[in-house]
């Protein structure tokens, strides 16, 4: 078995700054930018686009059912935006079939009042959630307040102690020096010089007696990690992914043939969203024309097995005989519709000869937006700092889990 990179997840939200809570206001502005930042790439068959606004409406569905709302929300946004503003830019739009439209243009009319709902409540969500923030940071302010106080008080008490107990310490020297002068002019024979009480006062008592108690500064403890739940928007985290460890083995099998002359085999993943975990189920590999280092997919209408089996697309997968587990400029520019619809989208890259087996993402914002605006085709560079693409954070390996690898070719 192929070996398998499996990154921990990402921090908990929870690890986060009480600072960091917003209003309300900011962060419905904050889902609608996340579900606005989708772009339509013309060399993706606008087919596909028809099979995953399907699968959205699905996946949106079951957000909302599962009260799931926010993710529910940029959903539906998401369908709204790429269907109402973004499709029909896409150069096979004039020719595609009536029906299509008619569909998406009734789906977006029966979806602009869930959206609207959906959006009341997350306001009133907010809103409440922020109130506790605001009432825990003053209750947080106030005790900081009184804990500077009582500490002030401590130390004033300190200090005056401490002068009460050198002022006794000084005032006994005095007497000892007085005696010892008094003694010496009793016993001298030359005239007798009187010493009177002020050439004796030590200096350091006026000082001593006259500082002021000077305050201490505040210490802020509001800038301490928050105990309380912290409210995240839906667009700080992605929801788990869990791939069947069966499912490298049964692809690597029906690639074999392809694998043993050098050329790559591709299949497009699908499965399920329940309780806000996506699992793999299935693996279709479609017909598709393959070379050395690259593998484009043929016949795009006969994916539409997948939404027909209320699945949703979940990514891909593919080979590289001869190389190591990476991303190509080309595989990253395959990978990006599929990111750009589904942020937990994956790409699975395979490399038999070297045993290993990448599990990869674009980078967010930063690589989808790259690669979602790159009008470069073929193999080009692409600028390698910051990364584009990283191991994926949010996948886990299931052992358990089975896998149906359908070939259609």
């Amino acid at each position: 078995m192929p070996h398998m990179d499996t990154p921990s997840a990402a921090a908990s939200m929870a690890n986060n700054d009480m600072s960091e809570v917003m209003d309300p206001v900011e962060r419905i502005r904050r889902l609608c930018e996340t579900a606005a930042s989708i772009n339509v790439d013309n060399t993706v068959p606008i087919k596909r686009y028809w099979r995953s606004g399907k699968e959205l409406l699905r996946m949106a569905n079951i957000y909302r059912e599962e009260q799931a709302l926010d993710k529910s929300f940029i959903l539906y946004m998401k369908y709204i935006t790429l269907f109402v503003e973004k499709i029909p830019q896409h150069l096979e739009y004039k020719s595609c079939e009536p029906n299509e439209k008619a569909l998406t243009k009734t789906n977006c009319k029966q979806i602009f009042p869930v959206a609207e709902q959906l959006k009341k409540q997350l306001t009133e969500k907010y809103q409440n959630e922020y109130d506790l923030f605001a009432e825990e940071k003053k209750r947080r302010k106030l005790e900081n307040e009184k804990r500077n106080e009582e500490m002030r008080q401590q130390l004033r008490k300190r200090r005056e102690a401490d002068n009460e107990r050198q002022l006794q310490e000084l005032e006994l020297k005095f007497q000892e020096k007085k005696q010892i002068v008094g003694s010496i002019v009793a016993n001298s024979v030359l005239p007798a010089v009187v010493a009177t009480d002020n050439d004796l006062i030590h200096p350091l008592i006026c000082n001593k007696a006259a500082e002021a108690v000077t305050d201490i500064p505040t210490v802020d403890r509001s800038t301490k990690p928050s105990l309380m739940p912290v409210f995240s928007a839906a667009a700080d985290g992605l929801t788990k992914l869990v791939v069947p460890t069966k499912l490298i083995q049964r692809f690597l099998q029906s690639a074999e043939a392809n694998t043993i002359r050098n050329i790559e085999t591709c299949a497009v993943l699908a499965g399920r969203l329940a309780k806000n975990v996506f699992t793999i189920t299935h693996a279709f590999v479609p017909k598709q024309k393959g070379t050395s280092d690259s593998c484009q997919t043929l016949n795009e209408e006969d994916l539409i097995i997948i939404t027909d089996s209320n699945l949703v697309s979940l990514g891909w997968i593919h080979t590289h005989p001869t190389q190591n587990a990476f991303m190509s400029s080309i595989d990253l520019h395959t990978h990006c519709p599929y990111q750009t619809l589904l942020p937990e989208a994956v790409a699975i890259v395979c490399a038999p000869k070297f045993d290993e087996v990448g599990v990869f993402s674009l980078t967010d914002p930063y690589g989808v937006r790259l690669i979602s605006t790159c009008t470069l085709t073929g193999f080009h560079p692409h600028p390698t700092q910051p990364p584009i693409y990283e191991q994926s954070s949010h996948v886990m390996f299931d052992n358990n889990n089975d896998i149906d690898v359908i070939d259609l070719r």
